[in-house]
């Protein structure tokens, strides 16, 4: 039988994961697209989710919204309310677009944009404020 010495807990190492914000941090984690068919115009509806991937709350008085972009110009923004950590908030959108262009690519885009005084204390990352997909 081997016997070992205890090893002092001082020397054990072991890996915990670093926080990814120290703050809170909004991300747009997904966007989507249902077509309708609707004879000379297609109707879009474009869904998308934004979540607080930090690890706290954000201030109750926040300003910001998210905005969908077509070619990266501005279609439509929609207000967000201030968002707690782990929170996923759906946002959905519509637009109609000619049958014509059907086999043309629709590029859109899905960003988060902070209004006002913005405070790294309520977005600390801006590597995942947006979310650009080809339909």
């Amino acid at each position: 039988m081997l016997f070992l010495p205890p090893v002092p807990s001082a020397y054990v190492a072991y890996i915990e994961p670093a926080p990814s914000c120290p703050a809170a941090d909004i991300a747009i984690t997904s966007l989507s697209v249902k077509v309708t068919k609707r004879g000379p115009s297609d109707h879009y509806v474009v869904t998308g989710n934004v979540q607080n991937v930090g690890h706290y709350t954000q201030h109750p008085n926040v300003q910001q919204r998210v905005e969908l972009l077509r070619d990266n110009k501005l279609l439509v923004p929609q207000t967000l309310p201030p968002l707690d950590a782990d929170v996923v908030y759906p946002v959905s959108f519509s637009l109609d677009r000619p049958a014509s262009e059907r086999g043309t690519p629709l590029v859109l885009t899905l960003r988060y944009v902070s209004v006002g005084k913005a405070s790294p204390a309520q977005d600390c990352s801006h590597d995942n404020d947006s979310l650009t997909k080809t339909f």
